[in-house]
């Protein structure tokens, strides 16, 4: 797999070949966790989209039917004299609307008129039978036209609303923004491809069906919102996604066989090691951390090394992480003491192994380079891993492949180390 990259954002092109582990080392503001937000969003934002559109229809004519019964119920409690004749709107449980949805959106026009006929039948003490039946005619025109939206054009919209979130509708080139973003997947030699001109138009093209799903883990103090995350505002889509996965109650039968077996214990006798317990719900449904002792730990309270490794350890045993997933680690090593970016390195070359994942890497530290570097080696995965540098090209970034040549990175990441022996030579 590769994705290509022109003019988004700070980007001013790019080609990175995501096959096993892709790393991108460079300094501080060159754009690196821009490549990993277009990698997730163009996999989040295509995933199971013709499910996500067809949602979103019933979702709409839920709306429509539950509207119109509470405008009609609210009009007729103004009369006083009527206000018992019909029941309240809180009477009529949500899923009922959700029910005559999903059934009209299977039924012919015979069949749709009947359902939205038999969900006003409250009314028929309130509303004379023409006026019933004008209503229901009514509604089910304002249904057919929910029904008659094209797919293709519910779909792309969805996609461009994702692209929004996730980049706050700042997806051209910053310095030439009359040139067109664009961001291409190609997939076993097929093309997903998103274009955005300058006035928001969007061009879509989608060869192959996006079959998985892109984590990102920025930072490990998301846990601290594991308990409130539905009431959370300022969050990121990428951080939205990671909780709700965190939080997540159902289980891949798939990952969670793994988990179980031989093939997995390396993995969860590293997170056994360092995680020193694992997250569970208590008796007030809230998310806190438990050892081996059943001694309890409020999340928040936990260190930031502890809820980095707790991540990857509350995703797998879940099962939320699935084979050939996508990963995204934006510089990870920042709240790791040495000793343990080497065991995070470890861990991930261990994911890539067992789960075959993609992992986008990013990173400005020499010595987390060199643990992914050895560690992949160690693991017989290096064939599969590709390092990048993310180079200034005046007030833009480039992506140079470095793979196979790494002098030039840690040439770059050691700079801070010799300015400060110049200064100690100095004194």
């Amino acid at each position: 797999m590769r994705l290509e990259i022109q003019h988004f954002s700070k980007i001013k092109q790019a080609s990175v070949k995501l096959d096993g582990i892709t790393v991108i080392a460079g300094e501080n503001n060159t754009g690196k966790s821009t490549i990993g937000k277009i990698l997730a969003c163009m996999f989040n934002s295509m995933y199971k989209v013709d499910e996500k559109a067809s949602k979103k229809k019933k979702e709409q004519i839920e709306t429509l039917l539950r509207y119109n019964w509470e405008n009609i119920w609210y009009h007729n409690l103004r009369k006083g004299e009527q206000r018992t004749t019909v029941n309240v709107p809180s009477r009529i449980s949500r899923k009922r609307y959700a029910n005559a949805a999903e059934l009209i959106m299977a039924a012919d026009e015979e069949g749709k008129i009947k359902i939205i006929s038999e969900l006003y039948n409250n009314f028929q003490n309130v509303l004379e039978d023409e006026s019933r039946e004008a209503l229901c005619r009514d509604i089910l025109e304002k249904v057919n036209g929910v029904l008659n939206l094209k797919t293709e054009t519910v779909e792309q919209t969805l996609i461009a609303n994702t692209f929004g979130r996730y980049f706050y509708d700042q997806m051209n080139d910053l310095y030439e923004p009359e040139s067109e973003a664009e961001a291409t997947l190609v997939i076993q030699g097929k093309k997903v491809h998103v274009g955005i001109k300058k006035n928001s138009e969007y061009v879509i093209e989608r060869e192959i069906p996006i079959m998985h799903e892109a984590i990102s883990i920025d930072s490990p103090a998301i846990m601290n919102h594991m308990n409130s995350w539905e009431y959370s505002d300022g969050l990121s889509a990428q951080d939205l996604l990671l909780l709700h996965k965190l939080s997540d109650t159902t289980e891949d039968n798939v990952v969670a066989e793994l988990v179980a077996g031989e093939k997995m214990d390396d993995i969860m006798q590293i997170l056994s090691e360092v995680t020193t317990g694992k997250v569970i719900k208590n008796d007030d449904g809230e998310y806190i951390l438990a050892d081996d002792e059943m001694h309890f730990f409020e999340i928040g309270n936990l260190s930031m090394g502890i809820k980095a490794f707790s991540i990857f350890r509350t995703l797998l045993e879940k099962g939320t992480i699935r084979e050939n997933d996508i990963l995204i680690l934006d510089e990870p090593e920042i709240h790791l003491h040495p000793e343990w970016q080497l065991v995070y390195a470890e861990l991930i070359v261990l994911l890539e192994k067992y789960l075959h994942l993609t992992i986008l890497i990013t990173t400005h530290s020499p010595y987390f380079l060199e643990s992914i570097e050895a560690y992949t080696q160690k693991y017989n995965v290096d064939d599969i891993t590709n390092y990048y540098l993310a180079q200034a090209e005046g007030k833009e970034t480039v992506m140079k492949d470095v793979t196979g040549n790494l002098q030039p990175v840690y040439q770059l990441l050691a700079k801070p180390f010799e300015k400060l022996e110049s200064v100690q030579m100095s004194e």
